[in-house]
């Protein structure tokens, strides 16, 4: 039994030693020392493991059988000693784990394709470069691939766990096509060259690579100096997480071939994608210039509306004075686009922040972001600073257009840029921080510009466009023509320019949700707004924008006409909106500027704040300047300017149409909220902001025919009672003379077209319309309104050649050699436009009265008779009727007992039947007596009916 039993425990022991060994060399790591060794160890599909440095000196070869890892310890490091590829992957599966690959400058890493899924981990491959690679010819063309100076991947995925890329190149420059019809043979991907495959970034770094160039020079320039993608390709790139800690992608030092614009190429300096996806996550971009657009990333015709690029937490650095040098020398920083240029691509940016570091530049557009074509761009939650700004500091400029964004011309882009801070930025032509197409130096063109811009909760402040030439517009922001631009909120401050500080727009500018346009200048014209588009400012603050009171720029002043305002608020080249919900500060030089019968301001509802506003005071022409020649005004001052009308639904032009905004009238409350002022007319012919009744006076008055708000004036007509005791209807105390006064105010609308146009209250009236109230004076009667010979004679005899004429005596007839001309000033200082008439009186004469009765007698009566006033034997006025309705009594009242003080008798007063005559009257076929009878003025008229006598029969004769 004991026997049997150690024969069990042996047996046991026997078959655990051997699975033991099984298992153990089932996970077995084979070790190599050399490249052969290497590669039969790929062929037998075993882990291995270097801790050695080893010469390659061929392609390794690694199959789609190949699915397990190869790990380099410690620094080892493969050696690249010949021309060519060292892995040449084909749809195998497998890890590389740390070590170097050093290229040598004789190849590249890897050439993966045909699914293959490879992962590298924490290796660091360095010097890799097809600059040695020679031409491949087949078919009599060279079929050679210099793209991808460390990489060249197809249709496969590989992934990139904290792994530098170091120095590789692609080849510096291809040679030319073997014959007509061939396909360019470019050179792109310094480190990688990714065609329809997924390449996934985790942490590591990406320094000092680049792409290459063509023997031609043109159209098949080098892209994507670290990374090239094309066909569907995706990136993705995030952090690599280790103990607990995120490592940071890196791309520094990445250029192409070397700057040159208008080549073909040249576009990328870190990424260049093309028909392929990009996503990125807490990475770092330095870029140190050696591009034409795109100084970190390109996109062409990548994304879709579904779909977007994306880059979320991370930093672009732009970095001045350390130019590229290989593989020759770049004259200048790059391009446009210093850190991403989209074209005909989707992109949205998200919580990044973009800097600059000792005065980067790019020589064209957006200093760090470049719009060209078609597409989306969305920037959200980010921040982009340049390089500052300083007076006539032209050396911190970022860009010609664009200091931060640029959209070129001929984009068509929709964008949207939400709780952003752009600031710090210079430019020497236009859109110091953001430029929505732009006018090309000595051109008009602006190409057919599109782009649909949101710009919402985002702060642009601190920018300078500045030119000596004063060729520069629009520090904040530049719109071009066809272009819509819509600003929600947020703010523009701190900003100056030749021409238009905040805003230079020539498209469609919409501002709602009371978005904030303050503290901003100019050195020549329009420190806020300067609008040759279409402009609807329907909730804004404007506060505190005006050009610089340096005596070089006319001390403040209007350009071009001598001592004018310059539209300090806005310069209305074309009609400005304004809702309700914007406001306007009214300090000195804070105005906005309306050209007669080129521009106003539109209402689109009720104007319940004070603006500025200020015109051209006479015709002016500009200079040939291509932005000041926009500022020809042929336009002067004059009763009739107009300066303010209506919405009207064919006025919202814009696709974007605020909530609220609708037709409108305005109305002359809205009027008295115009203030008018100027700098060339004396303060004194100026009424005040509070003062809506002054006369004599220039300001902005309701126009009643068709209720737009114009340039007036108003004068006044005072009718004088000239007399202490006399009184008037709502009469005011007068001390010149002593009595009461009325004041009638003509307000003067229009002028230029015949007689001019006057209103009373709002009112078309004539100039002069009498009032209908008389002044009453115990004891006398009013005779009329006289003229200044009347003054302090209320009861004299004037000759009626001295009663006031109404007709002729007007305003402008007194005061004006041409009645009918336009007004262009105040038109008479001394009075105020104020003219007087004086009322004249004559003690009231006695007057009587007579009632008059009719009586009948007899059967028969009539229904209606009439009586006729006799004053000295002729008749006084109108035939009266008596009736049953007025009981046949009238009273005849107001009878001058005397027409005149010296008259000797007094008037004899005599009240007759009509058709009476000898004291006998026919009505009809009744006739009567009449009988008058005169007691205590009471004239009783009794008809007594007579009777026609009845006909006697003839007597019949006796016989």
């Amino acid at each position: 039994m004991k026997r049997l039993l150690k024969k069990y425990i042996f047996v046991f022991l026997l078959s655990f030693f051997i699975g033991l060994f099984a298992v153990n060399s089932s996970y077995a790591e084979t070790t190599v020392t050399t490249e052969d060794q290497l590669q039969t160890a790929i062929n037998n599909n075993e882990d291995i493991v270097i801790n050695t440095n080893i010469s390659i000196t061929k392609s390794i070869t690694i199959p789609n059988t190949y699915n397990k890892t190869i790990k380099l310890t410690g620094n080892s490091t493969l050696n690249m000693n010949f021309v060519g590829d060292m892995f040449v992957v084909q749809g195998a599966n497998f890890t590389l784990d740390g070590g170097v690959i050093n290229g040598n400058e004789n190849g590249r890493a890897f050439n993966i394709f045909g699914n293959s899924n490879v992962t590298v981990k924490g290796t660091t491959i360095k010097n890799a470069s097809t600059e040695k690679f020679t031409k491949k010819i087949e078919n009599g063309s060279n079929t050679q691939k210099y793209s991808g100076g460390a990489v060249t991947i197809s249709h496969s995925v590989l992934n990139l766990e904290n792994v530098i890329f170091q120095e590789n190149h692609s080849k510096a420059v291809t040679p030319n096509p073997e014959k007509a019809g061939d396909p360019a043979i470019e050179s792109n991907g310094g480190a990688i060259f990714s065609d329809n495959s997924t390449i996934n970034v985790k942490g590591g770094k990406f320094l000092d690579s680049y792409s290459g160039t063509s023997e031609t020079l043109f159209g098949s320039n080098g892209e994507g100096g670290a990374i090239k993608l094309v066909e569907n390709s995706v990136l993705n790139i995030d952090v690599f997480e280790k103990d607990g800690q995120e490592i940071r992608t890196l791309f520094e030092g990445n250029h192409v071939y070397h700057t040159d614009g208008n080549k073909g190429g040249f576009q990328g300096g870190s990424i260049e994608a093309t028909n392929s996806i990009v996503n990125i996550n807490k990475t770092d971009f330095i870029v140190k210039g050696g591009f034409d657009t795109g100084g970190a990333i390109k996109f062409e015709q990548s994304g879709t509306k579904a779909k977007h690029n994306k880059i979320t937490n991370s930093s672009f650095k732009l970095v001045g004075g350390q130019l590229p040098t290989k593989p020759v020398a770049s004259a200048y920083f790059g391009t446009s686009g210093g850190a991403i240029c989209s074209e005909d691509s989707y992109l949205t940016i998200t919580s990044t922040d973009f800097t600059m570091e000792n005065n980067p530049s790019v020589a064209f557009a957006g200093g760090f972001i470049d719009i060209v074509g078609s597409g989306e761009f969305n920037l959200y939650d980010s921040k982009l600073t340049g390089n500052g700004y300083g007076w006539n500091d032209l050396s911190k400029k970022s860009a010609k257009y664009g200091g931060g964004i640029a959209f070129e011309n001929n984009s068509s882009a929709k964008s949207h840029i939400k709780n952003s801070t752009l600031s710090n930025f210079t430019v020497d032509h236009t859109g110091a921080i953001i430029s929505v197409g732009h006018r090309k130096p000595n051109e008009d063109s602006y190409g057919n510009t599109t782009v649909d811009l949101l710009i919402e909760n985002s702060t642009l402040t601190g920018a300078r466009a500045y030119t000596f030439n004063a060729n520069s517009a629009g520090a904040g922001l530049y719109i071009a023509p066809n272009s819509n631009v819509v600003i929600k909120g947020g703010s523009i401050t701190d900003t100056s320019a030749n021409y238009g500080g905040a805003i230079y727009n020539k498209g469609n500018l919409t501002l709602d949700n009371k978005a904030a346009i303050k503290h901003n200048g100019t050195t020549q014209m329009a420190a806020g707004i300067f609008n040759d588009g279409y402009l609807n400012i329907h909730s804004a603050e404007f506060e505190n924008n005006k050009k610089t009171d340096d005596a070089y720029f006319s001390g403040g002043n209007h350009q071009f006409s001598n001592g004018e305002h310059s539209g300090g608020t806005i310069y209305a080249k074309k009609d400005v909106i304004i809702g309700t919900d914007a406001t306007f500060s009214t300090a000195d030089k804070n105005d906005i500027r309306v050209i007669d019968k080129k521009s106003s301001v539109i209402l689109s509802g009720a104007r319940n704040s004070v603006i500025n506003v200020s015109i051209s005071e006479v015709d002016s022409e500009a200079n040939d300047g291509f932005y000041g020649r926009d500022f020809v005004e042929k336009a002067h001052r004059h009763v009739g300017y107009l300066v303010g009308k209506g919405l009207e639904k064919a006025d919202l032009k814009a696709t974007y149409k605020p909530a609220g905004a609708e037709s409108y009238k305005p109305t002359a409350e809205d009027a008295k909220n115009f203030h008018y002022v100027s700098k060339t007319v004396e303060a004194d012919k100026i009424a005040d902001v509070s003062d809506h009744v002054g006369t004599g006076l220039w300001d902005y008055v309701l126009n009643p025919d068709n209720n737009t708000v114009v340039l007036g004036q108003r004068a006044k007509m005072v009718y004088h009672t000239n007399e202490p005791t006399a009184t008037i209807d709502n009469g005011l105390a007068d001390n010149d003379p002593n009595g009461q006064k009325l004041e009638q105010i003509y307000t003067f609308y229009d002028s230029g077209n015949g007689n001019p146009k006057v209103s009373i209250d709002n009112v078309v009236a004539t100039e002069l319309t009498k009032i209908d109230k008389e002044p009453t004076l115990d004891g006398h009667d009013f005779i009329s309104w006289y003229n200044d010979e009347a003054k302090s004679k209320p009861l004299d005899k004037l000759a009626d050649s001295k009663k006031y004429d109404f007709a002729n005596s007007t305003f402008t007839k007194t005061w004006s050699a041409n009645a009918t001309s336009e007004i262009t000033d105040i038109l008479n200082v001394a009075s105020k436009n104020t003219l007087n008439t004086y009322a004249v009186y004559e003690k009231t004469p006695e007057k009587t009265s007579i009632e008059v009765k009719k009586e009948w007698v007899g059967e028969v009566k009539e229904t209606t008779v009439k009586v006729q006033l006799y004053k000295n034997g002729a008749k006084l006025g109108d035939e009266v009727e008596l009736n049953e309705g007025n009981n046949f009594s009238h009273k005849f009242e107001n009878l001058l007992v005397k027409d005149t003080e010296t008259q000797a008798q007094p008037n004899v007063y005599e009240v007759k039947e009509v058709g009476e005559a000898d004291g006998k009257v026919s009505h009809g076929e009744n006739s009567y007596n009449v009988e008058y009878k005169t007691e205590n003025k009471v004239v009783t008229i009794t008809n007594t009916h007579s009777p026609k006598p009845v006909p006697q029969p003839d007597p019949v004769p006796q016989p």
